[in-house]
């Protein structure tokens, strides 16, 4: 997760309005709406994509905006490659160590 949040730091982020933290996980965006996001595609072991936007919830300790997955956008306009990398996990049924590629893309998400 800190590279998510580095790399949305590096982007940059637009002024949102906070949305209910009591809505379901990921957030559905109303629309009209755009911010910058960011996706994040797992390459392995199990490929998914996920969906990023900060300044949806509160900051955190050092006042950095805070990441909320979201439903998909209606549509993504690339800006950055954010590069690849790795992290291990542990599962949490066997205690099996594995390691997690992921590939991280900056743009802007426009919701209908």
């Amino acid at each position: 997760m800190t590279h998510v949040l580095l790399a949305l730091m590096a982007i940059g982020c637009l002024p949102v309005i906070a949305e209910d933290r009591s809505a379901s996980w990921p957030l559905e965006i109303e629309g009209p709406a755009v911010h910058k996001c960011l996706i994040t595609e797992e390459i392995s072991p199990y490929p998914s994509t996920s969906f990023w936007v900060s300044g949806l919830g509160e900051n955190d300790a050092d006042g950095n905006e805070s990441l909320d997955s979201v439903e998909p956008p209606a549509s993504f306009e690339y800006v950055e490659d954010l590069d690849e990398y790795e992290e291990e996990h542990v599962l949490a049924a066997s205690k099996k160590k594995i390691t997690v590629a992921y590939h991280e893309y900056g743009g802007i998400c426009t919701f209908e």
